[in-house]
């Protein structure tokens, strides 16, 4: 019974001439690839992932495309994801500063000098690791919720805002003065 409910998959080959699958082909690289979007939770479990977008196509377009589909991510306005510089930072998806540190390997060298380095660096981290490993869940309370029923009033654009940027300013903030109390108690 597994053997017929589990399909073995078959690659795609480079050379095919299926038309379908042509629209996935990098011309510069002759790879098929395809761009999948996959949200999880606080547990790292998988809540949403849509495939099907062609490999080039930029990230926030998936986002959008996702959360405007009938059945697609639905995000509870006052909740959030953590998202890369690939998205917009705007309500319901979080983004690191962009042009300030922020990959891992960036911090070996020194401690977070600002709210935004500071910021970065958690940012980072939670994209990585386990959040309550990491020990920073506190400073997230706002935290995704899967799905949500008809009453619940959800996220419908990817517009930046003031607010927004302003929210992730102030959490910036917030997070870098009590890490710098903390180091200096």
């Amino acid at each position: 019974m597994h053997a017929m409910l589990l399909v073995k998959p078959q690659p795609v080959n480079e050379d095919l001439t299926d038309p379908r699958w042509q629209l996935f082909q990098e011309p510069e690289r002759s790879k098929i690839s395809v761009n999948v979007l996959g949200v999880c939770d606080m547990e790292m479990q998988f809540v949403y992932v849509l495939t099907g977008w062609e490999g080039s196509v930029a990230d926030s377009r998936v986002l959008r495309d996702a959360i405007n589909r009938q059945n697609g991510l639905k995000v509870p306005i006052g909740n959030y994801y953590l998202c890369d510089n690939g998205y917009a930072n705007c309500e319901g998806f979080l983004t690191p500063y962009k042009g300030v540190r922020y990959h891992l390997n960036e911090w070996t060298s020194r401690s977070p000098q600002t709210p935004q380095e500071y910021f970065n660096m958690k940012h980072t981290k939670e994209m990585v690791f386990d959040p309550l490993e990491v020990g920073v869940d506190n400073y997230l309370s706002n935290q995704p919720v899967e799905g949500s029923d008809n009453n619940t009033e959800v996220i419908s654009s990817l517009d930046t805002t003031p607010e927004w940027t302003s929210h992730r300013d102030n959490m910036a903030l917030h997070m870098f003065n009590e890490w710098t109390n903390n180091i200096t108690v």
